[in-house]
C-alpha cells in the first residue's frame, strides 16, 4: 500500500503559550505519539488525535505468538502420538501458566 504524499507546509502559526500550557500539550502530544506540532493542527482543526496503543500491547501479542507456537507443537505431538511424555506435560503447565500471566497483564492494561 503506497503512502499517502505529504503536504509540504510552508506556514507558520505562532500561539503564545505559558510554561505550563506548553508542557501540557508536549505531554498529550507524546501520550499520542505525535509531534506537539502535529498534535496542536490535529486538535486545531477538529480531528481527534490517534489513540497509541499501549505498550503492553506489542509485548503481549509477541508473548501469545509464542504461546501459540507452544501449544501448536505439544498439539502436533499429542495428535501424532496420541501421548505425552511428562515433560510435554510439563512445558504444557507451563506455557498455561504464562497464558495465565498475560492474560492479567493484558486485563491490567486495558482497565488502567
Amino acid at each position: 500500500m503506497a503512502r499517502p504524499e505529504r503536504t509540504k507546509r510552508t506556514q507558520r502559526f505562532e500561539v503564545a503559550l505559558n510554561d505550563k500550557e506548553r508542557a501540557e500539550i508536549e505531554k498529550r502530544a507524546d501520550a499520542v505519539g505525535l509531534p506537539a506540532s502535529a498534535y496542536m493542527r490535529s486538535v486545531a482543526l477538529g480531528s481527534e488525535p490517534p489513540i497509541r496503543p499501549n505498550r503492553i500491547d506489542a509485548e503481549a501479542v509477541a508473548a501469545l505468538n509464542r504461546i501459540g507456537s507452544n501449544i501448536n507443537q505439544i498439539a502436533k505431538v499429542g495428535n501424532t502420538s496420541k501421548t505425552l511424555t511428562p515433560d510435554q506435560v510439563k512445558a504444557l503447565i507451563a506455557t498455561h501458566k504464562g497464558l495465565a500471566q498475560i492474560a492479567g497483564r493484558i486485563n491490567s492494561a486495558v482497565t488502567a
